[in-house]
Order: C-alpha cells, then structure tokens, then sequence
C-alpha cells in the first residue's frame, strides 16, 4: 500500500503525456487527420510535369492551419521523399477561413480540402517504370485541446512515352480543388498604403465587378508578427465608387515592402459570386533610386591595429574578469562560494587544490571553445545556438537547483558540491564548475572582451589560445585569489546549519537560470515545442521528486529499485517530450521584436547597401536572444529621447538576429567590423564611408552621441 501515491503520480504523469502526443504513439488516440495523395493522370512521362493532390481529411470537429496560422497554431508542412532527380513545387492552398478561439482569430481548415502540388519528374526515367512518390504532412490538428500530427501517404505510377490520359473518375475532385484557389486579380485594382497603426488597401472596381461587396478580408501570408495583427478586426468601408480595407498592423509595427497573401471576400469578387478569393502582392509605398557613386560599407580597422597587443591582453584579462558579474555566471558564483565556505579552516594545501583545480575546469574549456571557433569557424558563443544545447542547460539548471534545493541529494558521484567539496572528489566537483562557468559565460561578450576576440581569431593558433588562456585567467582570478590567500578564506564564516538554509537560497539562482534558457529556447523552436519542454521540465522535476523520495539509504532494496525505475521513466519521458524538433525560421526570415514600437526590418548585406547608396541614415543591431547584454541593450530603445532622435532623424533600423547560427552575419562581423561576438550596434551616417560602432553596452550618452552626427 505504500507504493500506490507513487504508482498514481506516474499515472497521472502519463496520463497527462498521453493529452499531450504520447497516446497517439501507443495507439490510444483516435487519428485526426487522415491524408491520401492523388495523381491526375493514369501515367506520367519523363520530364514532363504533372499535378498530384493531397487530400486531407479531418476529424469532426477538427481543423489544422493554414501557411501563417495566424493565432497560436502551427502550419501545415509538406515533406516529400521522392525518386531521384524529381522536384515538387510548392502547394496551392485554398483560401483559409477564419475562426474565433480564445479571444484569437486563426486561419485553419476544416472538413476536406486537397491542395495541388506540382511533380517535376526526372528526363531519364525509362517507359516501362513504376514509380512511388511519398509524403509527409506534418499538421498541428485541434478540437479542443491539439495534437501534432504526422500521417505519411504514398502513391505509385506508371512512366510512359507520353503522359497518360486525365483520369476521368478523378477530374470532378481536382476541378473543385481548382475552384477553391485563389486566381489572379481581374476587374479589380487593389492598392496599399502605410499608416501609423495599420495599413490600408484600396479596392476599385471595375466593369465586371461586384458591386454591391460587404465584406472583405486579408490574410498575410508571412507569419502575423512580421506584418498583420490577426488579433484585431479588419474594416471595410465603402468611400464613393471603391472600399477601403483597413488591416491593423503587428505590435511592433514592422515596415512592410508589400502585402503578400490572400485577399478574399464571402460576396465574390467577380459577378455571379463564383470567385471568392484574389492572389494578391500589395506594394506599399516605393524605394528611392540609388544614388550613385554612393560609398561603400567600411568599418573601423582591425582590432590589432587599433590597439596594441599589451593593451588588447589586458582587455582579455579584464573582459574575462567582468565575466564574473554578467547574469549569465551568477549561478556558478553561487555553487562556488558554497565551496568556499565550506573550505574555511581546512588544509590550505586542499583549499589551493580546490582553487587549481577550478582554474583548470577554466582553462580547459576556454582552450576547447577556442579551438572549436577558430577550426570551425563559428562565432564566439556559438555553442548557445543549438537549439539542442540550450535545451540541455534548462534540464540540467533544474536537476541541479533541485539537488541544492533539497529535493533530491544525488552523492559524491555528482558535481562536487556540498559536503563533497571537503573529500577528495570534490577536486574533481571544483574542475566541473570551472567548465560550467566558462560554458555559460563565453554568450556574455563583456565590454572589453569584444575587440581582444576579434583580434584573437586573427592570430594564428597558438597566438590566438594564449589570448583566450589570459581570459579564462580573468575569468578565474578571484577564486584562485581566495585559494591562494588563507586570511581571506578565513574571514568567512564558519561552518554551520545556516548552511542548508544558504545552499537552498543559492538553488534560487539555478532555477532563474534555468528560465533564462527556456526563454532563450523560445526564440529557437515553435510554440508547440516550447510547451512540450515545459511538460518535460514538469516530468523531469518529478523524477527528481521520486529519487529523493524513495532512493534512500534506509528505504528496502524493492523500494529503492522502484524508486530508481520510476526516476529513470519520468527522467527519460521528459526528455523525450522536450526534445527539441520544430525549429523557428532563421533570422533571415523575422526580424525580432524588442518592444520599442520602432519600424525594424530585416537585416540583410544587400539592403544596407541599397539603403545607404540612396543616402539614408542606417542603424544596425547585431543581437541574440541568447545575449544577456543584448537584452540589456534593448531597453534603449523605448527610451522616449533616443526614439524621438530616430524618428525625428529618419534612420533606417535593421535588426540583425543572430539567435540561430546564420553565416552571413557572422561573415560580415569579421570582415566588415572585426569582431566576434554579439552584441554589435552600427549606425551609417549617409557622406561617412566609415562606419560607427558602438560601445558593446548602449547607454543614453553613447547613442545621442552617435545620432548627433546625422545632420
């Protein structure tokens, strides 16, 4: 009987899993989304294209999302496995409808539809053939509560001299999927203008015309935070002889080149109703021609020319050193002076040890990230671009705060903290926090850092470890300080029971850490996945619960074996469940939102240039989620004096999101601004062929200092 709350809680813990996707593996959940691929000829033919459709049909009640869901949801995907040298197109989706849920609208699909794909088949397939073509429809399918869906559906055919005949048992379904496609704009003309809040189409008719239209609606075809506000109503209004569509624009109030998507209408565009929808891109407003003889992009001269090489390896030094307050290491600072304290009194022959043997935890990984950016060619922090290695930190920051936290207490095999820092596996636990440290502060670029990195990776190898060593040296000066000076250590306090309640207050820090990774994880992979991590964390924490409940010395050799089983289930469903797989689209596809209410666009090589060769002010913010000061830094930008002196200045602001690894960003660092690490802010004044480059920290003083140059 006293096994049944821990036999429950795994119940409820898989149970709860189940809602969550792991049923449908088992087979307990009823499919929601059924997929069959349809050819519309008999046969095909060596090079000739030829039209298939995917038919999806969902579960009563049941809907799946449309390319921009439009609130929370997830698109629909196409993945193909097709014979070699075939190509498929991309789909052609009917007009979504939209659907109210939770105070959201979202564009999704009910019922039945078939999208239309076109296959491209390879010239040096032989008549004769049999061909098979595969597909996988990654869907994200609601009710009430929603499960991903991953259904595969095959089709086989024929190769022969010539396409075969339509089939005509299959026409009447590919006709009604023709129908419900958006066509080509006719007998009307749709423009589109900026406003401070919204963007507004105008729509004019002409003779063939409907002219009695009442309602209208435009759906973005790019993700709703780039362009669109879905959240919000759209307003038709008719002004004399044509309507106006007005489309509220995204929070952060992005600029926009053009409206791209669907412009659809329950009342048909055209007379006799049968045409509901208009494939349309909106250009809103117009680019400025190119000055010419413009200058080209400059930036001030490598990091070894600037400064000499003692004056940039006391920057590594001090940058290493400032490493020790970024928010990034207060955990490790946390863990490390536990040690200490613990420590006070002892041998000083085992506190130097100690403090060694953390310098070395230090230099170790120092020397192996070093070697990695410089062989691999990566940017520094690089390793916080893994969308798998920020998932593995927020796992790991957790279990580690439960274990100082009291929950659980994992032995001497584990870290080296608590009373384990006095016996001889602690020099190894000392070891571990110096890797720690270093693996979760090379992310924080410090002032001072930025230009020793950008001057290192120019140095041939071995030049170049000797700067990383004076940093990680930076990094681990005040513990080896404190190892290496008794009276210091000895001025701490003695120890005692205050102790536990001290480590339990030091686990606060691990938890915030563990936060700050998830929110990084947020800004690497879909919405979805992000709640998955959370169930895991949840399922994670239970099994530390379980281990720290059942796995002790005094429980019987059947409870323990329980225990150890029920930890390992829960440890490995949450990581399961977590994993992550749905990644976000790289920054070369959204620009990240900071809450400013400034007009960012999308970094890009080729528009700096294009902005600046027609003259205009540009401002560039280099920055990643994953960049504590770079979160820092953001909170300029809604300083009132700062946005009334872009604004009133008319800069051009691009953001530059470095949160995944995208190579053109890095290249441009290192060529165009030597350096190597985010965050990097840059501002074009037009006639300067040099660029500014700001102080890593942004303050008040160093921006309106830098915008004053702008006449």
């Amino acid at each position: 009987m006293k096994f049944i709350p821990l036999l429950l809680a795994l119940l409820c813990c898989n149970l709860t899993a189940s809602g969550a996707g792991f049923g449908a593996g088992f087979g307990l959940e009823v499919p929601r989304l059924s997929v069959e691929l349809i050819n519309e000829t008999s046969s095909i033919a060596p090079g000739k294209p030829f039209t298939v459709g995917v038919k999806m049909t969902h579960i009563e009640h049941g809907h799946s999302y449309w390319l921009n869901p439009g609130g929370p949801g997830k698109a629909t995907k196409f993945i193909w496995t097709l014979p070699p040298g075939f190509a498929a197109s991309e789909p052609l989706w009917p007009a979504p409808i939209v659907a109210e849920s939770a105070s959201f609208l979202s564009y999704l699909y009910e019922g039945e539809i078939m999208p239309l794909v076109t296959i491209t088949p390879s010239a040096s397939v032989k008549a004769g053939e049999t061909l098979k073509l595969e597909i996988l429809v990654d869907a994200l399918v609601c009710i009430e509560d929603c499960l991903p869906q991953k259904v595969m559906a095959t089709l086989t055919t024929a190769v022969g001299e010539t396409a075969g005949e339509l089939d005509a048992a299959k026409q009447a379904a590919f006709a009604k999927a023709r129908a419900a496609l958006p066509v080509a704009v006719q007998h009307w003309t749709f423009t589109a203008a900026s406003q401070p809040d919204s963007f507004v189409i105008t729509l004019k008719p002409s003779a063939g015309a409907n002219q009695q239209l009442k309602q209208a609606y435009f759906f973005s075809a790019t993700a709703p935070e780039q362009v669109t506000d879905p959240a919000k109503p759209q307003v038709l209004a008719q002004v004399g002889d044509h309507w106006t569509l007005t489309v509220p624009r995204a929070e952060d109030k992005p600029k926009a080149e053009a409206l791209q998507g669907i412009l659809q209408t329950n009342d048909g565009w055209l007379d006799g109703g049968k045409t509901n929808a208009f494939e349309v891109k909106l250009p809103v407003g117009a680019a400025g021609p190119a000055a010419a003889g413009a200058p080209t992009n400059s930036a001030a001269p490598a990091g070894g020319e600037e400064y000499g090489t003692l004056t940039l390896l006391f920057f590594a030094f001090i940058g290493g050193l400032i490493l020790n307050v970024m928010p990034c290491v207060f955990p490790v600072i946390g863990i490390k002076i536990m040690g200490f304290v613990q420590q006070a009194g002892e041998d000083k022959k085992k506190i130097v040890m100690h403090g060694l043997a953390y310098t070395a935890g230090v230099l170790v990984c120092f020397w192996a990230l070093a070697l990695f950016v410089i062989i691999a060619g990566k940017g520094w922090g690089s390793q916080l671009q893994s969308p798998l290695f920020v998932f593995g930190l927020c796992y790991f920051f957790l279990a580690f705060g439960l274990n100082m936290a009291g929950v659980f207490e994992f032995g001497t095999s584990v870290m080296g903290v608590g009373q384990d820092l006095q016996s001889k596996s602690g020099l190894g636990g000392s070891f571990f926090q110096g890797l720690l440290a270093t693996v979760v502060a090379t992310p924080c670029s410090a002032p001072f850092l930025a230009p020793a990195l950008a001057w290192a990776v120019s140095l041939p190898p071995f030049l170049a470890l000797a700067v990383f060593t004076v940093i990680g040296l930076g990094l681990a000066l005040p513990y080896l300080v404190l190892s290496f000076a008794p009276g210091l250590v000895k001025l701490m306090p003695r120890p005692g029971a205050w102790m536990e309640s001290f480590k339990q207050g030091m686990s606060f820090l691990l938890f915030g850490t563990a936060g700050y990774m998830l929110w990084v994880l947020t800004g690497m992979v879909e919405q979805w996945n992000v709640l998955m991590t959370i169930l895991g964390l949840v399922l994670l924490a239970l099994g530390c619960w379980i281990y720290g409940r059942w796995f002790l010395p005094h429980k019987s050799a059947r409870a323990r074996s329980i225990g150890l089983a029920a930890t390992a289930l829960a440890l490995l469903s949450g990581l399961w469940l977590g994993w992550p797989t749905d990644l976000k689209p790289t920054s070369a596809e959204a620009a990240a939102a900071d809450g400013s209410h400034l007009n960012w666009q999308v970094w890009s090589p080729e528009l700096v240039k294009e902005l600046r060769a027609a003259n205009k002010p540009v401002y560039i913010d280099f920055t990643a989620l994953w960049c504590a000061t770079c979160q820092f830094n953001k909170r300029q930008y809604k300083n009132d004096t700062i946005k009334a002196m872009l604004q009133d200045k008319h800069v051009e602001l691009l953001k530059a999101d470095y949160t995944n690894y995208d190579a053109r960003i890095i290249q441009v660092l290192r060529e165009e601004y030597h350096r190597e690490a985010v965050p990097v802010n840059v501002l074009y004044v037009p006639g300067s062929p040099q660029a500014i480059i700001l102080p890593s920290a942004l303050t008040e003083g160093n921006l309106t200092e830098a915008l004053q140059q702008i006449k």
